[in-house]
């Protein structure tokens, strides 16, 4: 980072959360040369109360690096979260995760698991055979050779998944770490989000989201179970998601976070939740998305945005691969759509939905953010393994969830690299 690009990192209050922002201390740092742009705060960090679980939510922002490296469109911030989540865990202690994508040059975080395993942690992860892979001899395979619990999963099906796709789910779980800024550990720690670790949109370079739970021993449950189960790679299944057997498999819930796992055959998970909510479209009703996919396989997701926007909901999306079908629906419903792109390159890889409306037969309005690693695509769907998460309500006049999304949002929607889409992307 060069003295022109140097990120300052301001703690400030908001709605009785903590919020950490970030921006471009001096203009003219080249972003994007030969364009120079000076770009508001952004937020990159905030906590939160999610149905009385503390919960922090992470934001890269490349377009105002919070934590900048390599040409000044990088940002660190999910990536050094994650690394500073490993090293506090204690010896003895459990970390289990899975990822989707692993860069070649990308070594800080497999480094860090091999700290930890040196020290004592048990470390267990699971790789997509595809993209999780680094090439032989590059600095991130170096640290990953070094790891003796780990399983690759098949390269044209997920772990758990045995149909047609990949192990595209981001999740980690840490039997016990400590909560920024103290120096005591936590107990059952849970992170969820978009992040792979790449130096690529999907990575560093673009705008991404994570979630961390602390102190839920039931959710922290279900999620060790799951990447259990991801590790093992057995049993295996084609419809993971299935509420008609008892007990019912493929998804948890309670008031902090609720969590939805794919392969899904009979429904879209994410219209199911948005439906689970009852929310009542209505002026005033606000829904903000960002999601890299918009396929007509998935059209059921913005026909679910169309109609929230024909009951009067102000509806805005950012999103990068949108299928002309797509595109033509979501123009005839009146919503605009931007994308991100900086030198020609699209940046958007977070999955984030946050919805502002009135809950059916009521007056009173509630605050919702959704988030995971699913896109809006049939792989995230009926294909790999995926997760799509329901983060708690909120209400009254504090939803510090709901408004550090939207302060991501306006972050993107607001940005010079911008670019209103008129056509299929």
């Amino acid at each position: 980072m060069n003295r022109r690009e140097r990120a300052r990192r301001v703690l400030v209050g908001m709605g009785g959360a903590l919020v950490l922002a970030c921006g471009v201390e001096e203009a003219g740092g080249p972003l994007d040369a030969p364009v120079q742009v000076r770009q508001a705060a952004s937020t990159c960090e905030t906590r939160a109360l999610s149905g009385g679980v503390r919960t922090i939510l992470h934001f890269n922002n490349p377009l105002a690096p919070c934590v900048a490296a390599g040409d000044g469109t990088r940002d660190l911030t999910l990536r050094n979260e994650l690394v500073r989540l490993i090293d506090n865990v204690p010896a003895g202690s459990y970390i289990r995760g899975t990822w989707y994508a692993l860069a070649d040059a990308e070594s800080a975080i497999p480094a860090a698991l091999v700290r930890a395993q040196k020290r004592g942690a048990v470390v267990q992860v699971s790789i997509d055979g595809g993209a999780g892979v680094p090439a032989a001899g590059s600095a991130a395979r170096a640290q990953l050779d070094q790891l003796t619990q780990k399983k690759v999963c098949p390269t044209s099906t997920g772990c758990i998944s045995s149909n047609g796709g990949a192990a595209h789910t981001k999740a980690w779980t840490f039997s016990r770490t400590t909560y920024p800024g103290e120096t005591a550990t936590t107990t059952y720690v849970v992170w969820v989000g978009s992040y792979n670790m790449t130096n690529g949109p999907d990575g560093n370079a673009g705008f991404n989201n994570s979630a961390t739970l602390y102190g839920n021993q039931d959710l922290y449950n279900f999620m060790r179970d799951y990447l259990e189960n991801m590790y093992a790679m057995s049993p295996r299944y084609s419809d993971y998601y299935n509420t008609d057997l008892s007990p019912a498999r493929g998804f948890y819930m309670d008031a902090s976070a609720s969590v939805y796992a794919s392969p899904e055959l009979t429904s879209d998970l994410v219209v199911q939740r948005i439906d689970a909510d009852v929310w009542t479209p209505s002026a005033g009703c606000v829904v903000r998305v960002i999601n890299p996919h918009f396929t007509y396989e998935r059209r059921a997701v913005t026909q679910q945005l169309a109609k929230m926007k024909s009951g009067g909901c102000d509806v805005a999306i950012i999103g990068n691969h949108v299928e002309q079908t797509e595109y033509d629906r979501l123009k005839a419903a009146g919503i605009p759509l931007k994308a991100l792109k900086i030198s020609g390159t699209d940046r958007v890889h977070d999955k984030l939905i946050a919805i502002s409306a009135k809950k059916a037969g009521t007056s009173s309005w509630a605050y919702r953010v959704y988030t995971g690693s699913h896109n809006f695509s049939p792989g995230s769907l009926t294909g790999g393994d995926d997760l799509f998460v329901r983060l708690g309500e909120e209400s009254g006049t504090s939803h510090p969830m709901y408004d550090a999304v939207l302060a991501h949002f306006d972050d993107g929607w607001k940005s010079p690299y911008a670019v209103t889409l008129t056509g299929a992307n």
